[in-house]
């Protein structure tokens, strides 16, 4: 039985080998695989021969048999090796499983500097020059290929995708992600400084990223219209499963760490400047100098602007495209109102938290926010505000006027009657119970103001309290 085994195993080594020499056989008939070994074949002797004398005289004959027969033969081929693709694909790809096979058994038992230096070797030949012309050549072929198949490369990596995918340890490749961080951000940053010895290659590379936009929507849209075909329990499970993988701990203590930057600069600046004015204060308020000197005011402001009609514009072709989607132009319509109420909810959740917690806590938190108000700051704002327009109305008289009889003479006067005598006969009746209360204190107030006062506005209310009684007369007439 197990001599049976064994011839069988035997046997199946036998068609393998014979399977495989068919196509090296037809490949070594091509120019350009003969070429190659013509250069190839010598060295390898060489190396077998090494220092021993003999083997060297074996070797040196060799070398003229193998490079004279190879090259001769070479010139004559009339085959290329780009008429057998698939044999050569075929064949490099078992030999490469075999190779790799063999290097990972040997890979696995060195040690870690070893791997280390293993490693760097290989990553130092694969990004060399020879394999940017390699990838250049590549793409301008596949450029060409696109032009008549656009889903060229879908076809062709289909089968080695799904391979990969399945072979391939993903756990290994997470693990691998989060502790090479500090290694990518170093290559990205040997990338950007080698790239930019090349500025017209930045410019080109940068010319991929529309490009790049648009292969990341789809891939993002497939991926999620996949995503969105699972049940809701599992995708809700997926993305707290991802929420959950974030270090919470970690992103408060760097929030943390910035506050307390944004406090040692605060407080720095204050030391090293000078006394009741921060240095940070001081140096910004020049570097803001320098931008706005260097500003074209005419530029700046025509680029306003633009960007606001551009704004406007945008909502606008919004709103045209939703007008041809009435189903979801009045839906929108409809929740707007509800939407804008639910902003207030984080605010109503405040004051539903302050009405829970005790009230003298609260009261003494409310007046020392109250306390915190610059009162000054607000008169002088108001004071301000009345003095400019009081003085633009100086300097421009009648222009209030004309904006405010421009917009009401374009409002409908039965229009604006019959919409304001119809809400306040509806709301007149919830209204009575707030109004009734304040009534007597509005009346009072209003007499109060009417009272004789040795002032300089007497003489104006005397004349109004004598229009007020001619028209309470009439009335009681």
């Amino acid at each position: 039985m197990l001599f049976h085994k064994k011839k069988t195993a035997m046997n199946e080594e036998a068609v393998s080998l014979e399977t495989e020499a068919v196509p090296l056989k037809i490949l070594l008939e091509t120019r350009e695989i003969r070429r190659f070994f013509g250069g190839f074949l010598p060295e390898l002797v060489f190396v077998w021969a090494g220092d021993h004398p003999g083997k060297r005289r074996v070797a040196r004959l060799a070398d003229r048999i193998l490079s004279k027969g190879f090259l001769r033969s070479s010139r004559k081929a009339d085959k290329s090796i780009l008429e057998h693709g698939d044999l050569l694909a075929g064949l490099a790809v078992r030999s490469a499983d075999r190779l790799i096979d063999a290097w990972s058994e040997s890979f696995e038992k060195m040690s870690l500097e070893e791997k280390a230096v293993c490693l760097e070797r290989i990553i130092g030949r694969l990004f060399n020059g020879e394999t940017g012309g390699l990838v250049t050549r590549i793409t301008a072929a596949l450029n060409q290929i696109h032009e008549t198949d656009p889903e060229f490369l879908t076809r062709a990596l289909k089968p080695g995708i799904r391979n990969w995918i399945a072979a391939a340890d993903f756990g290994e490749i997470k693990e691998c992600a989060g502790k090479s961080g500090r290694d990518f951000s170093s290559v990205i940053r040997l990338v950007n400084d080698e790239l930019w010895r090349y500025p017209a290659k930045v410019v080109l590379l940068l010319a991929l990223l529309p490009d790049a936009a648009n292969l990341a929507a789809g891939g993002a849209k497939d991926t999620l219209s996949r995503l969105n075909g699972i049940s809701p329990d599992l995708v809700a499970d997926i993305i707290l499963t991802l929420l959950r993988e974030i270090d919470g701990e970690t992103l408060g203590k760097l929030i943390n760490e910035i506050a307390e930057l944004i406090r040692k600069t605060g407080i720095g600046g204050a030391l090293i400047g000078e006394p009741g004015a921060s240095k940070i204060t001081g140096d910004l308020s020049r570097f803001f100098e320098e931008i706005v000197s260097a500003l074209d005011p005419e530029k700046l402001l025509k680029a306003q602007k633009i960007l606001s009609e551009q704004k406007a514009g945008m909502k606008k072709s919004l709103l045209d495209v939703l007008k041809e989607r009435p189903e979801i132009f009045l839906e929108t319509a409809a929740r707007y109102p509800a939407l804008e109420v639910d902003r207030m909810s984080p605010f109503f959740h405040l004051l539903t938290i302050l009405d829970d917690m005790p009230e003298d806590k609260t009261a003494a938190a409310m007046e020392k926010g109250l306390a915190g108000i610059d009162t000054d700051l607000i008169a002088d704002t108001v004071n301000l505000i009345m003095g400019l327009t009081l003085r633009f109305m100086e300097n421009q008289p009648g222009t209030f006027s004309k904006v405010f009889s421009g917009t009401l003479n374009q409002i409908d006067p039965d229009l604006f009657y019959e919409t304001a005598s119809g809400l306040f006969e509806e709301i007149n009746p919830d209204l009575i119970p707030f109004l009734r209360p304040l009534a007597p204190k509005l009346i009072h107030g209003f007499c109060d103001a009417l009272e004789s006062q040795p002032d300089e506005y007497e003489s104006e209310l005397e004349d109004a309290k004598k229009r007020l009684a001619r028209l309470l007369i009439q009335g009681e007439e």
